[in-house]
């Protein structure tokens, strides 16, 4: 029985595995599917490589798009903060925060560069910690980011959401002012 049931395992993730790389080659694969299979892996099977290759990939793929590049950089590193790869995580923040500072930042989106701030506080904060609550509470705060970190990439969201509601709006009103002084000048220039 132990056998089967370890066998039966190894197919799965050799599967997985294989699975990853097909998708990873397939050349039709749009910008959104490499996002939302990084995100599957990371949300229903805690598949973190698997999710970071895609995300590099997409990278690889899809330079020009930069404010999406920035995103996958983060998701990276938050990746690599899960997995408990301060050292390598808080590089890749401290890269992607310094992008910010150049010519290119007007095509990035906020989110990143405020959630890439609090997470490598978070990361410092880790690190000053004593030695015996790292051993025995290793995953302390680290919930308790994540939490913070989806609640805040839900405010910025919803914030977008807004702005674009209003900006619909606006742009609802001034074509309807639009129309109704064509309106009028017809009307003028038939009494006329």
């Amino acid at each position: 029985m132990k056998k089967f049931l370890v066998s039966a395992l190894l197919i799965i993730f050799l599967s997985s595995c294989s699975s990853v790389s097909k998708d990873l080659k397939d050349p039709n694969l749009t910008p959104e599917e490499f996002f939302q299979k990084a995100q599957e892996g990371v949300i229903n099977w805690n598949k973190y490589n698997a999710a970071i290759r895609y995300y590099e990939e997409f990278i690889n793929r899809y330079p020009d798009m930069k404010g999406k590049v920035i995103e996958a950089e983060y998701e990276i590193a938050f990746i690599k903060y899960k997995q408990h790869k301060y050292d390598d995580a808080a590089e890749r923040l401290s890269q992607l925060l310094d992008k910010y500072q150049t010519d290119e930042a007007i095509y990035y989106p906020e989110w990143p560069r405020t959630l890439s701030g609090k997470l490598l506080a978070n990361i410092q904060a880790e690190e000053k910690k004593p030695l015996l609550k790292k051993i025995f509470h290793p995953d302390l705060g680290t919930v308790d980011q994540t939490f913070a970190n989806e609640k805040e990439q839900e405010k910025l969201e919803r914030q977008q959401a807004k702005r674009e509601k209003k900006e619909a709006k606006i742009q609802a009103r001034q074509e309807k002012q639009a129309e109704k002084e064509a309106k009028k000048a017809a009307k003028q220039k038939q009494d006329a």
